[in-house]
């Protein structure tokens, strides 16, 4: 009587008794210990110590233009944003910069107080606004 091959009887469904029922165990065991070792090839070497600042973000390089209202928005819109996503966005006017903030507020919850956005407008329309239209 011709077998079959172990690889094509590892089923559940193998019938005990057989020879490929008793390779199961040792099968589960390699795969295991396999696993283990993948997983365990990156740990840390022993006795080594993990650092905590194994990486760090990059320091902020761009900078708010002065003016003022320039504090109310580092510390109103820096909290969240870093300071190369104000100083890249494109020329904006007024209305803009005014519907921005209000969705800042609205939809993300960002933390302006109401009596701060008029100064918060005036900074970002002066140092990053769109020039008035010519009458």
């Amino acid at each position: 009587m011709r077998r079959k091959p172990l690889s094509s009887t590892l089923s559940p469904f193998v019938p005990r008794g057989t020879r490929e029922w008793a390779w199961r165990p040792v099968l589960r065991c390699l795969t295991s210990t396999a696993l283990a070792l993948v997983l365990a090839s990156g740990a840390l070497p022993l006795g080594a110590q993990p650092t905590t600042d194994a990486w760090k973000l990059p320091a902020e390089k761009a900078d708010l233009k002065p003016g003022a209202g320039r504090e109310l928005v580092v510390g109103q819109c820096v909290l969240c944003h870093s300071v190369d996503y104000i100083t890249t966005q494109p020329r904006l006017a007024r209305g803009v910069w005014q519907a921005t903030v209000e969705k800042m507020r609205g939809k993300y919850g960002a933390p302006v107080p109401t009596n701060s956005v008029p100064a918060l407008l005036d900074y970002l329309v002066a140092a990053y606004g769109a020039p008035a239209p010519a009458k």
